[in-house]
Parts: structure tokens; C-alpha cells; sequence
């Protein structure tokens, strides 16, 4: 017979399944932007990108945040905040239940372990909004009057990413000035 679940252990076990969506979230938008905003081919077209299989699906965060830093000069502060989230993500995956004052197994330390997923989640939750803002203003410069409309009407009728258009911060900079970077619609 198994021991009765304390109410910290079901908010733990609560907080590993919400840190888990956070993570995938950030990771499959950071792999959308490098796909789709931040092509590796800044003249490719639309019809080309959309040909291409899938990339970055079995790529690991930290190889996804080198690619991003060979396309793009990222900002000394997202910098840290990237760093800060692979390192505990890494750690939340990897390692951090089997710490023993991590392990789930007493109140004191769900308590300890919440305090890293939730941290986790905030840093989770801004890379997601700021990396986000690219993908809006990339709609909105792309050309294409459909997704320029789908953009427009998007963030017009949705809450969440008027707060994302109005707050966007410019966390990254294209690396080759010439170029518009947009994919074309060609």
C-alpha cells in the first residue's frame, strides 16, 4: 500500500506537469522563430520554407540556442535569461528529483523544488513572449496580405497578444543588415 499524498506533494506533482508544458512551449517556439522568422536562409521563400520537413524537432534547447546566436545577436540580458532557462531546465529534467533536498519525499522539500519550477515558468513564460513578438511583427512585415490580415485580426481580437505587440522589446538583431530577413512570398 502506497503512503497518503500530502496536499504539498500534489501541488509538486502539479507544478512538474505545468513546468513540462512550459518548457515544450518555449522550446517549439524558439524552434518556429529560428524556422520561420530567422530562416538560416534569409531569401528563401514561403513556398520553399513550407517544403522544407520540419527542422529542430530532435534538436536539443541548447543546440537550438547556438543556432540562434549564429542568426541573430541576442541582447546581453535575454542572453542571461536564456542561459538561466536552459541550465534549470536541464536540471529539471535531468537531475533535479534525484537532489536530496529536491525529492518530492517531505513537505519542506516540495516546497524547495516548487521554488525552482516556478522560477522556471516565469523564465519560460517571458522567452515565450518576447521570442512571440518576433513572430507577430515578422506577420505583420511579411508581405503576404494574408498573413498580414490573420496578424491584424489576431492580435485585435486576441487579449494576450495586444499585451505582446504593445510590450515587444528587441531582444534580437539580425545579423545581416541588407537583407530584409522576411521570407518572401514568391
Amino acid at each position: 500500500m502506497y503512503p497518503e499524498i500530502t496536499d504539498a506533494q500534489k501541488c509538486a506533482t502539479f507544478e512538474v506537469g505545468l513546468t513540462l508544458l512550459c518548457i515544450q512551449a518555449s522550446e517549439h517556439i524558439l524552434t518556429f522563430t529560428l524556422r520561420w522568422v530567422f530562416p538560416r536562409d534569409p531569401k528563401m521563400n514561403l513556398r520553399t520554407l513550407y517544403a522544407q520537413k520540419p527542422a529542430g524537432q530532435k534538436k536539443t534547447l541548447g543546440s537550438l540556442l547556438k543556432e540562434l546566436r549564429k542568426r541573430v545577436d541576442v541582447r546581453r540580458d535575454f542572453n542571461t535569461m536564456l542561459l538561466e532557462f536552459l541550465e534549470l531546465r536541464n536540471r529539471f529534467v535531468h537531475r533535479l528529483f534525484h537532489e536530496r533536498d529536491f525529492s518530492l519525499g517531505t513537505d519542506e522539500s516540495c516546497v524547495r523544488a516548487s521554488e525552482i519550477m516556478l522560477r522556471l515558468q516565469c523564465l519560460s513564460w517571458e522567452i515565450q513572449h518576447l521570442l512571440m513578438g518576433y513572430v507577430i511583427v515578422w506577420l505583420e512585415q511579411s508581405g503576404v496580405p494574408k498573413l498580414v490580415n490573420l496578424s491584424r485580426d489576431t492580435v485585435s481580437t486576441t487579449a494576450h497578444f495586444q499585451q505582446v505587440r504593445a510590450h515587444f522589446k528587441q531582444v534580437l538583431r539580425a545579423r545581416v543588415a541588407d537583407h530584409s530577413n522576411q521570407p518572401r512570398s514568391d
